[in-house]
């Protein structure tokens, strides 16, 4: 895991000084074990790379980047868990290796198989390649973006990082904020801002996830080849319940197995659901490794989940850590967190996320595992078993269904919508329940904005569009992207087990119809789970995940806390003032308001943070 950047310009138009240092700097916290920098001249096209090493995997420094390779020049933020694998297949066919690292077998994969290599790959990543054999820059990232970045474009110059901070350092960049981007993620919440490349930050854009580009070296700098090399797809099959529950646990143990491949050490994310209990128990009893966990713990009663990690712990009998929440200091953190970020920082979760990361730095812990995607990859919100309902309506169980619905999952609904068990049933396209009091908050803006009311397409599966939607758009884009910032802050490499991409492709296989029975959403995973996790855990029907209300962290009653919320900002050309002192007045209990009121804050010291 590292920090990269890198600055292709025209010297024609483009002969800003820059300065290494300060570029090497920025990227500091995501590479403290090393740092590099090359430059190349073709012609009239400059290429500066750029590198910050965390060391994970050969921590010798002849893995240091960038790398050299027979006319090949590398930069690399990830880490290719099948590398091993890969590795031995290149021997076989002649390759010879100098280092034990992945970064090497990138290279000599590029080499042997050029932009096929990416398919071969299992793993997360951005990387840039300079091939001097043909004068080609190639630029490329993961299946599902779980590695950032961040690319400027201008004429003759072109320039791309981990960070937004680091684009301006090399491109002399003047920030100025995408104010629609800003107004969507306070009206519609977080799932509404990654439904194009476009960040928070205007004329910056996200690397397209799944894809790669090949840019010529000439004059004119010109992009050759654009490409998605994979597309995650609803296929279903003809398979039983038995056997797609077995592929899946195999699938799921080669998954972590690979990404426990480290030369530092780890720790593990542990809530008090399935998703992260499955991983730690699979670790343990299934691998049969010594692990650390590390957990949040929030004093309402709606998120703690102590008595779940408790048993958990107990069952595994590994070491533990738990973080508690806290009111102190809540806005300087937050104003801490928001420094330099691509964006506010979305929710609370991620805000209460970070304290996890600094605490596992403290402890000497390099890599973090989490449960990110199985929500999305297994059927995990209260809303898919709504969705999967529908696809029932016409048959003759359909009441048994609703029943089993009302006695286990609908009775911890708390969304006022999905209250409903038919509320898909008639119009599958809409999403009120997601995006809820969205009208009341338009009343907030000085100029609302225009507000879609089809994010869905109609026809086909609705649980599966819904899920893929939430996998590369709504929910887990954003996931990663705090994943990253709040792990790569603190020099931590976060891995994600479920992220895998023979997994979900398999999963996907999966007629929607086995996906949930016998009241229990995330069945598949829950049947993998037998005689694994604890049977408590595995059992559970509600839903809560790292999480916190905003009034666990938010002092209403101190006149400072007060005037440094309602204080002069840019985010009141935006936000009418006198309704956010209204809302500091009033009730901030609901789920609602509780995300609304964090958003606001997020956005405020992002934005003073750029300023």
């Amino acid at each position: 895991m590292c920090g990269i950047a890198g600055l292709i310009r025209n010297r024609n138009y483009h002969t800003e000084a820059y300065d290494v240092s300060s570029v090497l700097e920025s990227l500091y916290h995501r590479g403290p074990d090393a740092k590099g920098h090359s430059k190349y001249l073709i012609k009239n096209i400059e290429v500066i790379f750029f590198h910050t090493r965390l060391a994970i995997i050969d921590l010798d420094e002849r893995s240091n980047q960038p790398f050299k390779d027979n006319n090949l020049e590398l930069i690399f933020n990830g880490e290719i868990y099948n590398f091993i694998h890969l590795r031995n297949e290149l021997e076989e066919l002649g390759m010879s290796f100098v280092t034990k690292s992945d970064t090497e077998v990138i290279a000599k994969s590029y080499l042997l198989w050029g932009t096929n290599c990416f398919k071969r790959f299992e793993g997360m990543w951005a990387l840039s390649i300079l091939d001097k054999r043909n004068n080609t820059l190639v630029i490329s990232r993961d299946r599902f973006g779980e590695k950032p970045l961040y690319v400027y474009q201008d004429k003759g110059l072109l320039s791309f990082s981990s960070e937004i901070n680091t684009l301006r350092e090399i491109s002399n960049l003047k920030v100025s904020f995408n104010e629609n981007k800003i107004k969507e993620y306070l009206v519609n919440g977080y799932k509404s801002i990654n439904n194009d490349r476009k960040t928070f930050i205007n004329n910056i854009k996200e690397f397209s996830k799944s894809s790669y580009e090949v840019i010529k070296l000439d004059n004119n700098m010109e992009l050759v080849e654009r490409k998605k090399y994979w597309k995650l797809e609803y296929k279903p099959e003809k398979i039983s319940k038995e056997d797609a529950i077995e592929k899946a646990k195999d699938l799921l143990i080669n998954s972590l197995k690979i990404r426990l491949e480290s030369d530092v050490p780890m720790a593990f994310c542990l809530s008090g659901g399935i998703d992260s209990s499955i991983i730690t128990s699979i670790a343990v009893k299934e691998l049969k490794k010594e692990i650390t966990t590390f957990s949040l713990i929030d004093s309402d009663e709606r998120y703690d989940e102590s008595n779940e990690i408790n048993k958990i712990v107990r069952d595994l009998n590994c070491n533990s850590h738990m973080v508690s929440t806290t009111k102190n200091n809540f806005l300087e953190n937050l104003i801490s967190q928001n420094k330099g970020r691509s964006c506010p920082v979305a929710t609370i979760s991620y805000y209460i996320h970070n304290f996890l990361s600094r605490e596992m730095k403290k402890n000497g812990f390099k890599v973090a595992i989490s449960g990110t995607g199985a929500d999305e990859l297994f059927t995990g919100y209260y809303d898919h078993y709504n969705y999967w309902l529908s696809l029932f309506k016409n048959d003759k169980n359909i009441e048994d269904l609703l029943m089993e619905w009302k006695k286990g999952y609908g009775s911890f609904v708390r969304n006022p919508v999905l209250k409903n068990p038919k509320c898909f049933f008639e119009n599958k396209s809409r999403l009120d329940h997601v995006f809820l009091n969205r009208e009341m908050f338009q009343d907030f803006l000085y100029e609302p904005i225009t507000i879609d009311k089809n994010f869905i397409e109609e026809g086909g599966d609705i649980l599966r569009e819904r899920m893929l939607k939430e996998l590369f758009y709504e929910t887990v884009p954003v996931m990663l992207s705090e994943d990253d910032s709040n792990s790569m802050i603190n020099s931590i490499e976060n891995r994600s087990p479920f992220l895998d991409s023979s997994l979900a492709k398999f999963l996907f296989t999966i007629p929607s119809k086995l996906m949930i029975s016998n009241g229990y959403a995330k069945s598949i995973l829950r049947d993998i789970g037998k005689n694994i996790i604890h049977e408590d855990i595995r059992t559970l029907k509600f839903k809560k995940g790292f999480n916190a209300s905003i009034n666990s962290l938010l002092d209403k009653k101190s006149n400072k806390v007060k005037e440094r919320i309602l204080s002069s900002g840019p985010i009141f050309d935006i936000v009418k003032k006198h309704k956010v002192e209204e809302m500091l007045k009033g009730d901030l209990e609901s789920n609602s308001m509780s995300k609304f009121m964090f958003s606001f804050l997020s956005c405020k010291f992002f934005m003073e943070s750029y300023t």
